[in-house]
C-alpha cells in the first residue's frame, strides 16, 4: 500500500506519529491549504512511503473514540499510551478516518515506528509563487 504526506520541503517530520493519506490528491490538497493558511512555514513537498506486507496495520476506522484520540491532538498522553500498546503488539501503523475534509472522510495512516520513512515523489511546492519561481528558473528568466 502506498501512502502520501505533505510535509516541509526542509526538515520534514516523517517519523513517529506522522500522518499519511492513502491518496496523493489528499496530500496535494493539504499542501495547497498549508500554503494559503501557513505561508510562514515555507514550501512543502509530497512524500511517499510503501507499507510492506510484513508491517502490521491496526484498522481503527470503525472506532470513533480511537480515531478522535489520534486525530484531535487533545489527548496526547492517552494517544501515546494507546500507541505504545499497539507498537508492543507489533503494529507499525494505525488507520483512522479524519474529517470531513472537503466534504468527505479521508483514510489516514499514522506511523507508529521510530525510524523516519519516505522519499519525496516530487518537489511539488504548495505555494503558487514558488511554482512560478521554479518555472521561471527552468526557462531562464
Amino acid at each position: 500500500m502506498n501512502l502520501y504526506r505533505s510535509a516541509r520541503a526542509t526538515s520534514p517530520h516523517l517519523g513517529r506519529m506522522s500522518f499519511w493519506t492513502t491518496r496523493v490528491e489528499h496530500a496535494r490538497s493539504f499542501s495547497a491549504w498549508e500554503a494559503r493558511a501557513l505561508p510562514q512555514r515555507g514550501p512543502s513537498c509530497i512524500y511517499t512511503t510503501t507499507v510492506t506486507r510484513d508491517e502490521r496495520v491496526f484498522d481503527a476506522r470503525t472506532s470513533y473514540i480511537i480515531g478522535q484520540v489520534f486525530a484531535s491532538g487533545n489527548h496526547r498522553e492517552l494517544r501515546d499510551e494507546i500507541a505504545e500498546h499497539m507498537t508492543a503488539d507489533g503494529y507499525r501503523w494505525v488507520h483512522i478516518f479524519e474529517g470531513p475534509i472537503n466534504g468527505s472522510m479521508w483514510t489516514v495512516a499514522i506511523y507508529l515506528g521510530d525510524t523516519p520513512r519516505a522519499a519525496p515523489i516530487s518537489h511539488e511546492l504548495g505555494s503558487p509563487s514558488l511554482v512560478r519561481e521554479a518555472v521561471a528558473s527552468l526557462i531562464g528568466r
